[in-house]
């Protein structure tokens, strides 16, 4: 016999509804973060379920990020993400220093290009191509390609970006502050690239965010196309408020090869 909070004839599948309450118990600290979840057998017997279905809720909870599993201890519940805004004009480097997160940047290539693909302009311009990854407490998090107009940060590409932030160089070594812009957000599918960079597989759905900001006087000087992956951390904005009605122009999704 399931427990009172299961129900054996709906058509949601057992290990879903334990899931979800589980997922309640834990929002309402009847297990607060760090605590050990009771094991398998103890919910198997509480709930009136098999194991399979036991272990299949905690799956669930474990890939959500809710719960962390600890080889031979057992299953615990994983600290509060922390909110950053990841969608505001703060570089990244900024925003997750601010929560104490742990931020490691690692530049992938570095280089002049003469497009941009990213809100691509009709006539080509000779760009600073970036690509970085970013590492959030040790696990890769962020990969970022970022460009930004070449005659507006010369000798951008021979400066040497590793674990620095961009926007304090652009600020510091060329006057450069981000004025605003457009950007868009949406998840795809990760293409071999991607995947290969973030440590996922092949097309796992990831978050894609593209920017078109403005750098002091030059408008859309800088572009950015960042894939996040899951991590410790949830992205949180502030909801405009009125008047702030620009709309997103067009950025064409393009995959690349490993």
């Amino acid at each position: 016999m399931t427990s009172m909070g299961l129900d054996a004839n709906s058509p949601v599948p057992l290990y879903h509804q334990l899931g979800e309450l589980l997922r309640r118990q834990m929002e309402a600290e009847r297990w607060p973060a760090g605590r050990k979840l009771p094991s398998e057998h103890e919910l198997c017997r509480e709930h009136g379920v098999t194991r399979p279905t036991v272990r299949q809720a905690l799956d669930g909870l474990l890939r959500e990020g809710l719960v962390t599993k600890r080889r031979g201890l057992g299953t615990f519940v994983a600290p509060p993400k922390a909110p950053v805004g990841l969608f505001s004009l703060a570089g990244t480097t900024e925003v997750f220093t601010r929560q104490r997160l742990r931020l490691k940047t690692r530049v992938l290539k570095l280089e002049l290009a003469d497009r941009c693909p990213v809100f691509e302009d009709p006539l080509p311009r000779p760009w600073v191509r970036i690509e970085r990854l970013r590492q959030i407490n040790g696990k890769p998090a962020l990969y970022e390609r970022t460009w930004i107009l070449a005659e507006a940060a010369p000798g951008l590409e021979r400066l040497n970006l590793n674990d620095r932030s961009l926007y304090e160089t652009l600020r510091d070594r060329f006057g450069l502050e981000a004025e605003g812009g457009m950007q868009r957000f949406g998840a795809v599918a990760a293409d071999l690239r991607v995947a290969r960079v973030l440590g996922v597989k092949t097309g796992a759905p990831v978050l894609r965010i593209v920017r078109k900001l403005d750098l002091t006087g030059r408008r859309g000087a800088l572009r950015v196309e960042l894939f996040a992956a899951d991590g410790p951390f949830v992205l949180e904005e502030r909801i405009p408020g009125r008047g702030d009605d620009r709309e997103f122009g067009a950025a064409p999704y393009q995959e690349e090869s490993a």
